[in-house]
């Protein structure tokens, strides 16, 4: 392994309008297809010099429901669960290598430490891991950020859309905020990288010791199969625990909205027949308030069991791998 490698992690979900909702997994002649056509605009953009070879002999297809941010639709999308994403991932995961000159690549926050002009990258359609080989062990804010830009721009290709879960709706970072320095030897050697957090010195990065040599491209790949499954954990529970508090902001304003109207309902008594009567009318429409604010109950309870779920998966992993840290 030259130099020091910097590993960074993402969500970058590649959204397919034409994968319907409705169907439980796509069809592995279908999946097929969307491989091979994103093998080949990899392929054609002069960015990427180099696709790893897919030799696996079972490969696994998937479709995973993510929701957008309040944002980006509204209040009865919301309440309909109608906004849900259609996200494709695929296993084995695709691996290339992308080649761009420091000054054409874009900045995060104008910080000008871009590391490198070379990057590996092992995306599996939710999770990516961006790595580069550098001399020291500064950790630059910039690194990387171009590997999204070629991704986007294949999928436009396809007809698909990237789409980039940040830490929170206003974050435009577009990977975890810790990174990971990755360490030659000095595990117990039952895994391929085992992740901890520095002994000494700056606590904005955790080290990944490296178990079996190997360039920065085996270090990418050690560690995309290291990180996978909790790094999908912590991407559902993300948009799953987002989309239970945007339901709980309707739900308290459908609250007051509703205890407004049995404040009103409270002083008609005090009121003369012929008034009341024409207070009715015009709170007429409360029982429809009502009813949207039940269904409220029925959109909640079942992503409040898909994020507890998850929750528990990731403080499983945490509690029985205790050399592990949660990358977040």
């Amino acid at each position: 392994m030259a130099g020091v490698v910097i590993s960074r992690i993402g969500t970058f979900l590649w959204t397919v309008p034409s994968l319907s909702t409705d169907e439980p997994r796509p069809s592995d002649a279908y999946s097929e297809k969307r491989i091979d056509r994103l093998r080949e605009v990899l392929n054609q953009d002069a960015r990427v010099i180099t696709i790893a070879d897919d030799d696996y002999p079972y490969p696994k297809y998937y479709r995973k429901i993510f929701y957008p941010s309040a944002h980006e639709t509204d209040r009865n999308e919301i309440l309909g669960a109608s906004d849900g994403f259609s996200v494709f991932q695929f296993l084995p995961s695709v691996q290339f290598q992308v080649q761009v000159p420091v000054k054409n690549q874009p900045k995060h926050e104008n910080f000008d430490d871009i590391p490198s002009d070379n990057y590996w990258v092992n995306w599996d359609g939710i999770t990516v891991v961006v790595g580069w080989s550098q001399d020291g062990e500064d950790i630059p804010l910039s690194g990387g950020h171009v590997v999204e830009q070629v991704l986007r721009a294949c999928l436009e290709k396809m007809g698909d859309v990237l789409r980039v879960q940040g830490c929170s709706p206003g974050c435009k970072y577009l990977f975890l905020h810790t990174p990971i320095l990755a360490v030659q030897g000095g595990g117990d050697g039952d895994t391929l990288v085992e992740f901890r957090k520095p002994e000494q010195g700056s606590t904005r990065h955790v080290e990944a010791l490296v178990n079996v040599p190997g360039d920065c491209s085996e270090v990418v790949e050690d560690i995309a199969l290291e990180l996978r499954g909790a790094a999908e954990d912590f991407a559902d529970l993300k948009t799953s625990s987002r989309r239970l508090i945007d339901l709980e902001h309707i739900a308290r304003a459908e609250l007051a909205h509703l205890l407004n109207h049995y404040y009103m309902f409270a002083r008609l008594s005090m009121l003369p027949a012929w008034r009341r009567a024409f207070k009715y009318w015009v709170n007429r429409h409360w029982k429809r308030r009502a009813r949207a604010f039940w269904r409220l109950f029925g959109c909640a309870w079942p992503i409040s069991r898909r994020s507890a779920e998850r929750g528990r998966r990731l403080e499983c992993l945490s509690l029985n791998l205790p050399s592990r840290v949660t990358v977040v």
